[in-house]
Formats: C-alpha cells, structure tokens, sequence
C-alpha cells in the first residue's frame, strides 16, 4: 500500500512523480485512511492538471485502481524532472508538523528556513513566512509580517490577522501562488483524469471522507 508520508521530503514536499504511480494500486479509502491533512498545490501544476477535472460533477465516482491507465499528471511526472528547489509552482506540499517542530500542534509554519514545517526554497518568501492554523477542523493564515506579503485570492491580506481558508482557496507567498486542497480532491483529480470507464465503489466511502472540508486537525509525521 502507497504511504504518503514515505513520499514526502524533509521540506513537505510530496514527490508527486511517485505518488502518481503509487495511484494505480491505491483505492480512495486506503488513501484517505492514511492522510487527513490538506495540501498546498503549485497554482501552475493545479492548472494544468487539475483545474478541468475538478470542474466535473464531483457526484462521479472514481475510477477502479485496477482500471488505472496514464494520466496526464502522471505522462508529466515522466517528462518533468524537478529537483526539491526547483519549480515550486509545480510543488506539491503536504500540510503536515515535522517530528520536531517548535510550533504547537495546531500550528503549522511557513518559510524559507529549513526549521519550518513547511520549507519553500525561494527568495521571494521570507524565512519565516506565515502560519496555517487548525481550529475546531478549520483553517486559517497568518502573515508573519514577511518581506514581499502573503496574499489570499490575490489580495495581500493584514499581518498577524488571521484569515480562513477553504477548499481551492489561492494563497500567495512573496511570488508564487498555490491552492489549498483537500485529500479527497487531491486523489480525485489524480485519479479521474483517466481514460479508464471503470468506477470504484467510492459512495461506500464515510461522509467525512468524501467532504469538500479539511476535518482533521495537522498531525506529524512518523
């Protein structure tokens, strides 16, 4: 079974190269059994790859694993080879605490430094950037006063405010733009953008996994 914490990086980065593959044998409950907290997608990659998919009726059930054929996503995760610094608007970061991080557990942090929990390697985002905090399975954004700002649907928002966001929410640090995903959308996107006709049994999946809304609060890596 696919591990999404195997396939994060030290910085949160998830090699979605791997995760594309790791698709084809992973159903929609093991996925969301496993992980709970929401993602960071690069604003370019969303685009590209998940942007017309997600616009279907998300009513339409999931391709069966074993009915898996190359997606787009996947045909460009063969193309594409990006190293952990580069491209960070094709990056996908999961929403996870490292083991030893400083913050409370409800707090995740964001920046250029390599203590973050979330580590951007780029010089438009501060060292420490801004903070995503979990409420009561809410979430909302910090600006911690960075250099260039952080912006929400390309609005810079008010530092030290906190601000909610929500499914496909489009946050900026300093230059580079990402959208806030939830991992049912995440898997969704990956898995419905296929040639397969197959569906899997994913109406049988719990009500809170199917919901558009993170519920979890951040957990850490093990």
């Amino acid at each position: 079974m696919m591990q999404v914490t195997e396939l994060t990086d030290k910085n949160g980065r998830l090699r979605y190269h791997d995760m594309v593959k790791g698709a084809q044998t992973c159903s929609a409950t093991d996925f969301l059994g496993q992980v709970q907290e929401p993602f960071l997608v690069g604003k370019e990659l969303y685009d590209r790859f998940f942007a017309n998919v997600l616009a279907t009726d998300d009513t339409q059930e999931i391709p069966d694993p074993r009915a898996f054929r190359a997606t787009t996503l996947g045909q460009a995760a063969d193309q594409v080879t990006l190293t952990d610094t580069d491209g960070a608007t094709h990056a996908i970061f999961v929403l996870c605490k490292k083991n030893l991080s400083s913050e409370h557990a409800s707090v995740l942090s964001i920046g250029r430094d390599e203590t973050n929990d979330i580590v951007i390697a780029d010089h438009s985002v501060s060292r420490v950037h801004a903070r995503i905090i979990e409420f009561r399975g809410m979430f909302f954004l910090i600006d911690l006063e960075s250099t260039n700002g952080t912006k929400l649907h390309h609005q810079f928002i008010t530092p030290n405010i906190k601000v909610r966001v929500e499914s496909d929410s489009v946050i900026t640090f300093g230059r580079l733009n990402f959208v806030f995903m939830t991992p049912y959308e995440l898997y969704r996107g990956i898995r419905m953008d296929t040639t397969a006709h197959e569906r899997t049994d994913i109406q049988r999946l719990p009500k809170q996994f199917r919901t558009s809304e993170p519920q979890q609060q951040l957990n850490h890596k093990h």
